[in-house]
């Protein structure tokens, strides 16, 4: 492989899906908690809206993953998820109450579920290291543009013309999602990614127990970083809103090279993705510290979310390593899995930091779960016996 990613159809279309949802994603995830505060809720209030939310995401994660581990299903979960998903938020548009619509976007979450892990399975049996980078990349970039005109709609437009477009997304990604699971349907799986045999016990449980508290410490930084910081940025270090959520655009977009760069080192055995997981959760840590410690306006708050983009990279191609540990029978229900843990950080995320915010203030709580990401981070990184292990497994995939 040449040191330039090259975009192949598959590969272009797994970027561009993720463009898509991530586009709704930069619409929503930041907006809604400071429409929630704008509505006039206090910020326990809006940490208890955004987990009943959350709840649904988690169980409904995992149910479509057990419905796709079957492939006959997958067209199914495309066309509930896009089509539902598109007349969910077109509802959204035109309904009234702020309770109404908390409840709307509870069955929504359930509705669209099964979209990611649908997708990253494919990926999984259809490609390798590459097309999940692809695919993360796209990711970032959606979520650059929307993020960086979310708060100025929101501030002078209200909430429903990002729902409006959010419809207007999820209606028009049907035809790439189907050209995704057609082009599975008609191609044998790859022969690459095959699962890690080991008949010990000890390792698979630790493996799996380090990899699921590691993801689940970095999505709930994620959480905190997404829902906390705008309102951070906004009420305790006075940046203006629209520049508040512009500053996730910024970030995202730096996400896009150091995506590349860490596939790139992965493809070339010059790292690995334990290693890429590890350094997520130190450079995490770092950041939620600088955040704390630094921000005190507009340029510094830009700085210091700009920092995350190695954070988001680095986690974002760690997710390669699932395909080699899993049997292909069972991917659509690790994927559901895998995906479960972000809403699953989303619930525990608001209960954990509207609490502490209310009672430490944001500057504290944040260098609080910095000193967490860390222990897990040294914990992570030297366990050496674990890692070596997935890295020949890993070597061995696509």
């Amino acid at each position: 492989m040449s040191g330039v990613l090259m975009v192949d159809n598959r590969g272009f279309n797994y970027f561009m899906v993720n463009v898509l949802y991530s586009l709704v994603s930069g619409l929503i995830y930041p907006s809604f908690p400071l429409y929630l505060r704008m509505s006039g809720l206090n910020v326990e209030f809006t940490s208890y809206a955004l987990t009943s939310m959350n709840i649904a995401g988690f169980a409904s994660s995992i149910m479509w993953g057990r419905v796709i581990n079957r492939p006959e299903n997958r067209r199914i979960a495309v066309l509930i998820g896009t089509i539902g998903g598109g007349l969910g938020y077109l509802t959204l548009a035109y309904i009234k109450g702020t309770l109404t619509i908390i409840a709307a976007l509870v069955v929504l979450s359930i509705i669209a579920g099964g979209i990611y892990p649908t997708v990253m399975t494919l990926i999984s049996e259809t490609g390798g290291v590459e097309h999940m980078g692809y695919f993360w990349a796209g990711g970032s970039i959606g979520y650059a543009i929307t993020t960086s005109f979310a708060g100025y709609v929101l501030e002078h437009m209200g909430i429903r013309p990002l729902f409006i477009i959010s419809a207007i997304i999820y209606v028009s990604s049907a035809a790439i999602l189907l050209n995704i699971v057609n082009y599975s349907t008609h191609r044998k799986p790859s022969d690459h990614a095959t699962p890690l045999n080991t008949n010990d016990e000890s390792f698979t449980l630790s493996l799996s127990a380090l990899y699921i508290v590691s993801v689940f410490i970095l999505l709930f930084i994620d959480a905190v970083k997404n829902l906390y910081m705008p309102m951070f940025y906004v009420y305790e270090a006075n940046v203006n809103m629209a520049y508040a959520t512009a500053t996730l655009s910024v970030e995202a977009f730096l996400e896009v090279p150091f995506i590349v760069m860490f596939v790139q080192l992965i493809r070339r055995n010059k790292a690995d993705s334990w290693t890429a997981l590890s350094l997520s959760l130190a450079l995490g840590s770092l950041y939620l510290v600088a955040n704390a410690l630094l921000v005190r306006g507009t340029l510094s708050a830009f700085a210091a979310m700009a920092s995350y983009s190695l954070v988001w990279a680095s986690y974002s191609v760690s997710s390669s390593m699932i395909a080699p540990l899993i049997s292909r029978g069972n991917r659509g229900l690790a994927y559901g899995i895998y995906n479960s843990v972000f809403p699953l950080a989303n619930i525990i995320a608001p209960l954990c930091m509207g609490y502490s915010i209310a009672s430490l203030g944001y500057r504290l709580s944040l260098i609080l779960l910095s000193a967490v990401a860390l222990v897990i981070a040294l914990i992570a990184f030297l366990s050496r016996p674990l890692r070596s292990r997935i890295n020949k497994a890993v070597v061995n995939s696509p």
